[in-house]
């Protein structure tokens, strides 16, 4: 159960509410957050999203994902995107109805990296589409769960660089 944080632009400038909803969705005030600027300039986005064309956009800023449009921006307050995640791979957290889902998504050569997973996480893997997932109890934090993610991301990285060959098909 994912839950988001929208505001609709209305008069807002699009950069601001983007800004905004994302001060709300991770409780951090608005001047503390990184600078939007290191992710996307602000004045084109404000440019774009105030045009007459039916527009959206998408992407990443301050370990969340955005999405905006003409009409709102709205963000994903309980998906966590890992931007402490290593290997290149794609990581997140997200709240479900029972704890804490982590997610990796490795490289599509390495399906068969499914069972490499399960030594290092409390639950049992499974795939979601791309994605390597598990699923964690409401008592454990955030940050466990986050260091998980980043754990299995770094195997996984482990085992594609010692099974590159397969990767490049030699």
């Amino acid at each position: 159960m994912t839950t988001a944080v929208s505001i609709p632009l209305e008069d807002a400038k699009p950069a601001q509410a983007i800004i905004e909803a994302v001060a709300a969705a991770s409780n951090t005030p608005p001047d503390e957050l990184p600078s939007l600027h290191a992710v996307v300039d602000p004045d084109a986005l404000n440019q774009l999203l105030n045009s007459e064309s039916d527009v959206e956009v998408s992407f990443d800023y301050a370990g969340y994902r955005v999405h905006a449009s003409t009409e709102e921006v709205t963000v994903l307050a309980d998906v966590v995107v890992g931007e402490w995640c290593e290997s290149g791979m794609d990581c997140r957290i997200e709240r479900t109805d029972t704890g804490l889902r982590g997610l990796v998504k490795p490289p599509e050569c390495t399906e068969h990296l499914v069972d490499k997973v399960d030594d290092h996480v409390p639950g049992e893997t499974y795939r979601d589409g791309e994605w390597i997932a598990w699923e964690s109890e409401d008592e454990v934090s955030a940050n466990d769960v986050r260091d998980e993610t980043a754990e299995v991301a770094r195997r996984l990285g482990q085992h594609i660089i010692s099974q590159q060959s397969e990767c490049n098909g030699n």
